[in-house]
């Protein structure tokens, strides 16, 4: 669903800055300008967003995100990613998106966060694959998360599909945003299918950014959302989960308060310089990523 919406976005924004090209050419400007003036207001327009999401949220900011030349780097590269993301890696999913390949590995499932989808996660499948893990599959669920009950059960039937090709009956679940969200919960509804969780910058308390797109109940997690307040309790009255890994950057521009990706009882992981989409693919957590998967083998793995 979402990669046809994005495709319908990108043919007017193409309609539209080739309409603009052409009238720069009517008047006067030369082929080149004409060309790259309606690009480089292409660019601008996709990189407004993310660019403006990091003022917003740091009004919210209540942890040093590494000084001004980190901040600065962690915006260039958010915008770059967001562009990239949403001009050819969502909208062409299924150009991008893991191709799962026969292997000895655990089974990885990796679940993509609100406004997101598979295709997202193709630079991280062929890291995993020079590592030796070729089991990789990436799920689409609602992008909007509108209700979570329902995305927990669509997760679970895929899920289901997915183990039953397999031949296991465990998988590593790998979850960004409120994929991250998602995988702590079922984890906790199913913790015989989950061999380990890792959540990624993932709202655990909620993020004020969401009352721009959400509402009370439905749609991305807020620090209000009575359903996950509920899931908060009960995950703190357990108090400890050694099945899983939590990472959450200082700099993340959609999670804000920055904190309430914070997790108490599991292992953490604090990232200085990487915006909320930069840190699912960067390569510091993909080397957290591949400790945990090593941890996960034991010794044996350990040692090879």
């Amino acid at each position: 669903m979402l990669s046809r919406l994005l495709l319908s976005i990108l043919v007017l924004e193409a309609v539209g800055f080739a309409a603009f090209g052409v009238w720069l050419s009517r008047v006067g400007y030369s082929i080149w300008a004409a060309v790259l003036l309606p690009l480089a207001a292409y660019l601008l327009w996709r990189a407004l967003i993310p660019a403006l999401s990091f003022g917003v949220s740091g009004v919210w900011r209540r942890v040093e995100a590494g000084g001004k030349r980190a901040r600065l780097r962690a915006t260039v590269e958010e915008v770059l990613l967001t562009v990239w993301l949403y001009s050819a890696a969502h909208p062409f999913s299924r150009w991008f998106r893991p191709r799962p390949q026969p292997g000895e590995g655990p089974v990885l499932v990796l679940v993509h966060g609100f406004f997101c989808n598979g295709g997202m996660w193709g630079g991280m499948a062929q890291r995993l694959a020079r590592a030796g893990y070729l089991r990789v599959h990436a799920v689409d669920l609602d992008p909007l998360y509108r209700d979570m009950q329902a995305s927990l059960a669509d997760f679970h039937a895929k899920l289901g599909a997915i183990l039953d090709a397999e031949g296991e009956t465990q998988a590593v679940l790998v979850g960004h945003s409120m994929g991250g969200v998602l995988v702590r919960l079922y984890r906790r509804l199913h913790p015989e299918r989950v061999a380990l969780a890792v959540a990624i910058g993932a709202p655990h308390y909620g993020t004020r950014m969401s009352h721009w797109v959400g509402a009370g109940e439905r749609g991305p997690a807020t620090p209000r959302t009575q359903w996950l307040a509920a899931a908060n309790a009960s995950h703190d009255r357990d108090a400890v989960d050694a099945g899983l890994v939590n990472i959450w950057s200082e700099a993340d521009n959609i999670v804000a308060p920055q904190e309430n990706a914070r997790l108490p009882g599991v292992e953490e992981h604090r990232l200085t310089a990487h915006g909320h989409l930069r840190l699912a693919l960067a390569p510091e957590t993909f080397q957290l990523l591949l400790a945990a998967l090593v941890r996960l083998k034991g010794p044996a793995g350990a040692a090879e």
